[in-house]
């Protein structure tokens, strides 16, 4: 065998050795959290997540409405966003899987009362009969 030669076994030696390595990096990053992540199933610590977020949702909507009046309402991430859930867990976001943050299965209600010029009351909710954002 000639010095510039490398054994089978030695290719087979290095292929594993740098499999193993490009692994150990991969995980050390987060790379594998990213690449299999999007395989994880909708479940409750989600509808925490998303609860959580309309709640923030929410806050933010009264903010605006008390700083930019009444007509900000409707405009607000609280009354615009649908939120995907697989609420059915068939592992799949259909086109029924998709609710406002005050429908169920996320069931954050929010509204806000302003105080007009004239001293009347103004409340900004969600209309249950026709299911959008009002005030009124």
């Amino acid at each position: 065998m000639k010095k510039a030669q490398i054994s089978m076994n030695m290719i087979v030696f290095l292929a594993i050795a740098l499999l193993i390595l490009v692994l150990v990096v991969t995980f050390a990053t987060g790379g594998i959290t990213r690449l299999f992540g999007g395989l994880v199933s909708t479940g409750t610590g989600d509808l925490d997540r998303i609860k959580a977020d309309c709640l923030a949702s929410c806050t933010d909507a009264q903010s605006k409405v008390s700083t930019l009046g009444t007509d900000a309402w409707t405009a607000t991430g609280y009354c615009t966003a649908t939120i995907p859930f697989d609420d059915d867990g068939d592992g799949t976001i259909d086109a029924d899987d998709y609710f406002s943050c005050w429908q169920s299965p996320i069931d954050v209600p929010c509204s806000t009362t302003v105080q007009t010029p004239a001293g009347a009351a103004i409340t900004c909710q969600v209309d249950e009969a026709t299911d959008t954002c009002v005030c009124v």
